[in-house]
């Protein structure tokens, strides 16, 4: 009997939830050319695993380290703004099978009355030959005392008559703080704005508008899928009439006078918190708190699987009859079977 040829269907097929990788909140983003990406966002420390026999190409990374702590004020002067957590962005990197660490950076504690900002916690990712650390933004100054160093600075404090300095950046993760004002008139005291990831923090501008320094401006990035700015300063703090500095991107508000207290960096943005303020009202004096600053993030992205079907003919006996049948192979992220 002559045997009939079959030619069976191989049906190649890439699973969408075959993630290469496990750590932190996963999710997937479609890209405009209708690529998929996955996305690892870590807000606390914890691990990326990488599973065996795979290796991530074409990874990006962004490590946002924690905001520093605004200046405490006293009530003849103001503190200066927290400085922004560091910025660090990484593409065209390749992950191997492994654990990578992940350390958040918290936020620096504000400084009590008189005292300065802590400086924000480092954010680090670390495993098989990669070490990449983000440093914690500079605390705020407070009186006679100048703002700290850290990946951005923290801002100047003003009072008593006096100025300080601000705290000097880190080069290519953020940038130095606003100094404070001298100037003996209470209405007039107002302190520097901690710096951020895109700019240096403000310094005050009492002949014009009598405002303290404003936070440095942060940096955006779009790899958790949305345009997202990090790692702004906290703004200054005011005394008595005036309006205290503004916090930008992610960092807070300072505190003044009929603005309150003021306000701690956002959570996971790295954000610097704002510099106390103060005022007087009839016979006292009202000392208004600082903020703290926010905690940093690790984000990590790649090219994620996609499902992708294919045939190949493959030459077979099927007897006297011809018949098709499918073979299902799982095909890791490289597209190896």
């Amino acid at each position: 009997m002559l045997n009939r040829i079959a030619f069976f269907t191989s049906l190649c097929l890439l699973l969408s939830n075959a993630y290469a990788a496990t750590g932190g909140n996963s999710f997937s983003v479609t890209n405009s050319d209708g690529t998929v990406d996955r996305v690892h966002i870590f807000q606390s420390s914890g691990s990326l695993n990488v599973s065996a026999g795979e290796v991530l190409s074409n990874v990006r990374i962004l490590v946002i380290g924690g905001g520093g702590g605004g200046g405490g004020a006293v009530a003849s002067g103001t503190g200066g703004g927290g400085g922004g957590g560091g910025f660090i962005q990484r593409t065209g990197l390749s992950l191997s099978r492994g654990t990578y660490q992940i350390i958040v950076g918290t936020g620096g504690a504000k400084g009590t009355t008189g005292a300065l900002g802590s400086n924000g916690g480092n954010s680090s990712l670390l495993g098989p030959g990669l070490s990449i650390t983000a440093l914690g933004g500079g605390g705020g100054g407070s009186i006679y005392t100048n703002g700290r160093n850290g990946a951005s600075g923290g801002g100047g404090s003003s009072g008593g008559g006096l100025r300080t300095l601000g705290g000097a950046g880190t080069a290519g993760q953020g940038n130095n703080g606003g100094d404070g004002i001298a100037d003996p008139r209470a209405f007039a005291q107002a302190s520097g704005g901690g710096g951020g990831a895109g700019s240096l923090g403000g310094f005050p501008n009492i002949t014009t508008n009598n405002h303290a320094g404003d936070g440095g401006n942060g940096l955006s990035s779009n790899i958790s899928g949305r345009n997202t700015f990090y790692a702004g300063g906290g703004g200054g703090g005011k005394r008595d009439r005036g309006s205290p500095g503004q916090g930008l991107h992610g960092g807070g508000n300072g505190g003044g006078s009929t603005y309150g207290s003021a306000a701690s960096g956002q959570s996971n943005t790295g954000g610097g918190g704002g510099g106390g303020g103060s005022f007087f009202s009839g016979s006292s004096s009202t000392v208004l708190s600082a903020g703290d600053g926010g905690s940093g993030v690790v984000i990590v992205r790649y090219r994620a699987g996609r499902v992708a079907l294919s045939t190949q003919p493959v030459a077979g006996v099927s007897g006297a009859l011809l018949t098709t049948q499918p073979v299902v192979n799982l095909v890791d992220s490289s597209g190896n079977i």
